[in-house]
C-alpha cells in the first residue's frame, strides 16, 4: 500500500519548506511539489498557503493532517505486522541511535540480540536526536535509543521507556591536580569538584548539534566564566585528549562505564546540583510491537539498568 502522500504532506507541514522537506524525505523538490498539487486537485482545496518564505497549512490542510496521521500510524502498524507474520522465525528490526551512544550501546546489546534472534534482519540508523525522532515518527525505525531532553515535557508521537538515569561528568587526566580535589557529595555519582577551580583550564567542547555542546555552555554560565575552548565533533576524541592532560571535557556517565583510552582518564561530578538525563528506548506510540522489538528493549534494560 502507498502511504507516501500523507507522509509527504505531514513532512512539508513540519518543515514549512519544499527544499527542506524534500531533503528529509530523500526525494526531489519537483516530486514533492507534484504530490501536493495532485492532492489539492483531488480534494478541491488548498492545503498550504505561502507566508513569506514558509508554507503554512490552511484549515483544510490542518484537517488533512489529523486524518493523514491516523492513516500513517495504521499503515506503519500494518507494514510491521505483515513483515513480522511473513517471517515469524526471522523478523526485522530497525534501530535509530545517536552515533556517540551507538559506540557504547550497540556492541553490548547486538551480540545478545543475535543469539536470541539469529535470523532477524537488523538495520541501524545513526543521526542526532532530532533525526532519531524523525525516523521513529515516520516509521522508518522501530525503536530509538537516546538521551531524553529534560527540558522537553512532551513527545506527542512517541512512547518512552526509561532505561536508566545518567549524570554529566567532567573528564580529566589522571596526572592532573583535579582528581585530588574531588569530594563525595550526596546525590552525585562520582567525587564532586567545584568548576571554579578550572577557570584557567582549556575545555574540549562539542559542536552545538551534539548534546554536550549546549550543556557545556550552560555549565559555564552557571559558574560565570568563559574558558579557553577547542571545539570538536567527537566526544571520544575529547575524552582521549583529556586523558592525556590536553584540556578537560564534559561527558555523559555512560562514557565512564564504556569508553576506551590507553591513558585511563578520571571522571568527576560537577554542577551546583546533579545534572541528569534519562536514557530511553523510544517507539512510536501507535506502533506494532513485534517480539523482536520487545526483546531488544528487554536486553537494553537488562544490560544498562544494572549500571546505575
Amino acid at each position: 500500500m502507498d502511504f507516501r502522500e500523507p507522509l509527504y504532506i505531514e513532512t512539508l507541514a513540519k518543515y514549512k519548506s519544499v527544499t527542506r522537506a524534500a531533503e528529509i524525505l530523500g526525494i526531489s523538490q519537483p516530486t514533492l511539489s507534484r504530490c501536493i498539487i495532485a492532492a489539492e486537485e483531488r480534494y478541491g482545496v488548498r492545503l498550504f498557503e505561502r507566508l513569506g518564505k514558509q508554507l503554512i497549512l490552511t484549515h483544510a490542510g490542518q484537517e488533512y493532517i489529523k486524518k493523514g496521521h491516523e492513516i500513517l500510524s495504521l499503515g506503519y502498524q500494518l507494514q510491521d505486522m505483515m513483515r513480522d507474520l511473513s517471517n515469524r522465525d526471522g523478523g526485522h528490526i530497525a534501530i535509530a541511535i545517536t552515533p556517540s551512544r551507538g559506540r557504547y550501546v550497540l556492541p553490548n546489546i547486538l551480540p545478545e540480540f543475535r543469539m536470541r534472534y539469529p535470523d532477524c534482519e537488523i538495520e541501524i540508523y545513526e543521526g542526532d536526536v532530532c533525526q532519531v525522532e524523525q525516523l521513529l515518527e515516520e516509521g522508518t525505525a522501530n525503536v530509538g535509543l537516546f538521551l531524553r531532553d529534560p527540558k522537553r515535557e512532551e513527545y506527542p508521537k512517541l512512547k518512552m521507556e526509561e532505561i536508566c538515569t545518567e549524570q554529566v561528568l567532567l573528564c580529566v587526566g589522571r596526572d592532573s591536580p583535579y582528581p585530588a580535589m574531588g569530594q563525595w557529595r550526596k546525590g552525585f555519582h562520582y567525587p564532586w569538584i567545584d568548576l571554579n577551580r578550572l577557570k584557567g583550564e582549556t575545555f574540549l567542547v562539542n559542536s552545538s548539534s551534539m548534546r554536550m555542546g549546549p550543556l557545556s555552555h550552560e555549565l559555564f554560565e552557571q559558574y560565570d566564566f568563559r574558558p579557553k575552548m577547542i571545539r570538536t565533533s567527537d566526544l571520544d576524541l575529547n575524552i582521549n585528549l583529556a586523558a592525556q592532560g590536553f584540556g578537560v571535557c564534559f561527558c555523559i556517565e555512560i562514557s565512564a562505564d564504556y569508553c576506551y583510552s590507553v591513558h585511563k582518564p578520571v571522571f568527576l561530578s560537577v554542577g551546583q546540583t546533579p545534572q541528569s538525563f534519562s536514557f530511553v528506548a523510544a517507539t512510536h506510540k501507535d506502533a506494532y510491537f513485534s517480539e523482536q522489538v520487545n526483546g531488544l528493549i528487554h536486553i537494553v534494560r537488562q544490560i544498562f539498568s544494572k549500571k546505575r
